[in-house]
């Protein structure tokens, strides 16, 4: 009995997170982002990475307002995996929302550029690129 109780506890805490916009703690804590996105990408405007930033953070259903607490270093899986750190728990198909939002948005494949060490730095890079 006491495993049912934890485990829809675990659910419901998946849940809340995902559908509520809110973004796991390990990045909500973190300070404005910004300027590391600029350092990165010098030539990109706050307006192109916002965008991304916002394609990203839709396709994961997170409130864009938090767009900007996630780093170009941040890998995709490592964001997946905040969500979901139990490989039995059903997602929301996040990564494939994604992918169909960056073919969308950009005209690029995502299958093309999908590794498990796919970066948001990268797929921006990658994104510009097209």
């Amino acid at each position: 009995m006491t495993i049912v109780a934890v485990t829809i506890l675990i659910l419901i805490s998946v849940a809340w997170t995902t559908y509520t916009g809110d973004i796991p703690k390990k990045y909500r804590v973190r300070k404005c982002t910004g300027r590391n996105w600029k350092e990165k990408f010098p030539d990109s405007s706050k307006d192109e990475i916002r965008k991304f930033l916002g394609v990203f953070t839709d396709a994961f259903a997170f409130s864009g307002k938090q767009k900007l607490k996630f780093e170009p270093e941040d890998r995709i899986l490592d964001i997946y995996k905040t969500l979901y750190p139990r490989e039995w728990m059903a997602d929301a198909l996040e990564v494939e929302t994604l992918a169909e939002a960056v073919e969308a948005e950009y005209g690029i494949k995502f299958e093309g550029l999908w590794s498990e060490g796919l970066t948001l730095g990268a797929l921006f890079m990658a994104v510009k690129n097209a």
